[in-house]
């Protein structure tokens, strides 16, 4: 997932929410509720298309894997070392990603609860893994599963071997990394009980609705029935906000014309894209360093997911509204302060008339079936 823009088995189990939220980043909360109310999708039909899961020409555009080579990196030794708003974002994800394996996070990401993981082993697929980070924290923080990190960038493939050797006294042979995207995923039919899209290989670089269509049947081939998926996306408002953050929609008239098209059409199309992207840690970077991507109104992203015939568990909001503080950077470091600002979003990460403020959101689905 990574800067703005930018992106778990067995049967769901869905831990219900504590009477009171705590102000202790440690202690997860359930998921809140799912607005009933969705736009409906090009394709009003939730059947697969048989046609799809024949093999395609459906590629990556050039621009975005430049974009991510540019900005790979290696996991560093501590989150601290993160800006504030890239810490937000990676612990949002995980806390996300241990909520749905009924585990329990701290600050620093590292697993907190005792209990040890039960079950029949299992498949977690990474599809845009990047640097390997949240791949591997899945595979230290559940024994019982597989992990396979998945990723179009040459880079990150290398970054994430690195962390994955790093970590192979703990992990063993559980974790594996390949050169791949979400079009053709290295698993076999209903095999695997998670799948994570995002950042290279995620929804919102594909513009084209048959190539999201394709990838998401190509989750739900090798989900089993009962599986879970999680696709991260960008918010069609995101450039939008960005942009007025920094004071800059009036400084770029064509800019501006742009962020206006993607209001209305959800393609983000970059002026410059030998700028080089976003620097690390830049909090917000301007619309014109991203790369190329559609952007989802919330409801849109829900719409295309049930139309490949997933239900629909939750939309949840990585950052909320919290990336958009002017002192988010001053004042996370303060633990009573970074511990409100979790809690209140806890409790606003569901909230439908919110949803499109958060930068980037997720989509937790479920494949119909299993006990």
């Amino acid at each position: 997932m990574g800067n703005i823009p930018t992106g778990v088995r067995g049967p769901l189990q869905i831990a219900p929410p504590p009477p009171e939220p705590s102000n202790n980043f440690q202690d997860l909360v359930g998921v809140g509720e799912v607005d009933s109310d969705f736009e409906p999708a090009e394709d009003d039909s939730a059947a697969v298309d048989s046609s799809l899961t024949e093999p395609n020409s459906f590629t990556i555009p050039v621009d975005v894997l430049r974009y991510y080579e540019s900005i790979a990196r290696p996991e560093p030794k501590s989150l601290e070392s993160l800006s504030a708003y890239e810490q937000l974002e990676t612990l949002r994800v995980r806390e996300v990603l241990a909520r749905y394996v009924n585990r329990q996070v701290g600050y620093d990401g590292v697993a907190r609860s005792s209990r040890r993981p039960t079950g029949s082993s299992g498949a977690f697929l990474d599809i845009g893994c990047g640097n390997g980070a949240h791949g591997v924290f899945v595979a230290l923080l559940c024994s019982h599963l597989d992990v396979i990190l998945v990723d179009p960038c040459e880079r990150n493939v290398a970054i994430a071997q690195n962390l994955v050797d790093d970590k192979r006294e703990a992990l063993g042979s559980r974790a594996v990394v390949k050169h791949g995207d979400g079009i053709h995923m290295p698993r076999v039919s209903e095999s695997a009980q998670f799948v994570l899209l995002h950042g290279a290989a995620g929804l919102q670089h594909l513009t084209r609705r048959d190539a999201r269509r394709r990838v998401l049947v190509e989750a739900w081939r090798v989900l089993v029935p009962g599986g879970t998926l999680f696709a991260v996306c960008m918010s069609r408002f995101a450039m939008l906000m960005s942009t007025l953050f920094s004071d800059a929609v009036m400084d770029d008239v064509v800019q501006s014309s742009a962020l206006v098209a993607e209001l209305e059409h959800g393609q983000h199309v970059p002026r410059d894209h030998q700028s080089g992207g976003n620097r690390a840690g830049d909090n917000p970077p301007s619309a014109s360093q991203f790369t190329s991507c559609f952007t989802y109104k919330p409801n849109q992203l829900r719409a295309e997911v049930m139309d490949a015939g997933f239900e629909v568990v939750s939309m949840i909001a990585i950052e909320g509204p919290m990336w958009l503080l002017q002192d988010l950077q001053d004042g996370w470091h303060e633990h009573d302060r970074r511990a409100f600002l979790l809690q209140i979003l806890r409790r606003l990460e569901s909230e439908p008339s919110l949803l499109g403020m958060s930068a980037h959101f997720v989509v937790v689905a479920r494949k119909p079936g299993g006990s």
